[in-house]
């Protein structure tokens, strides 16, 4: 039955088991394709997710609802006011520092003249 099996689908049945190499290679093969197959789905559910989103969005802009801000912009939104803050304090530090520094230097002059 197996033979006419091969016979009809073109194929030939092996005649010996595959040697550890071969077999260590079809293994190997496998998890290849197995991977790339995880990651295709992978992405595949990324673009999905994408559209559901831009669908949804371009939804809400017709009936009229205001965006909601995802996690991602809050909190990118957050780090940005957090950054401008930090810097904002450098600058008053720098002025600060500047300022000592030319009320130093008045005193030392000022005590050297006197």
């Amino acid at each position: 039955a197996l033979e006419r099996l091969s016979r009809q689908s073109g194929h030939s049945l092996p005649t010996e088991p595959p040697s550890c190499a071969e077999t260590v290679a079809m293994s190997l093969e496998a998890q290849l394709r197995m991977r790339q197959n995880v990651d295709q789905m992978h992405s595949a559910f990324r673009d999905l997710s994408a559209w559901s989103s831009d669908i949804e969005a371009r939804d809400n802009a017709l009936r009229g609802i205001a965006p909601q801000a995802d996690d991602a912009a809050s909190a990118e939104a957050a780090e940005a006011a957090a950054a401008e803050a930090e810097s904002r304090e450098i600058e008053e530090a720098k002025a600060e520092l500047a300022r000592l520094a030319l009320e130093d230097e008045r005193r030392s002059k000022a005590g050297g003249d006197a």
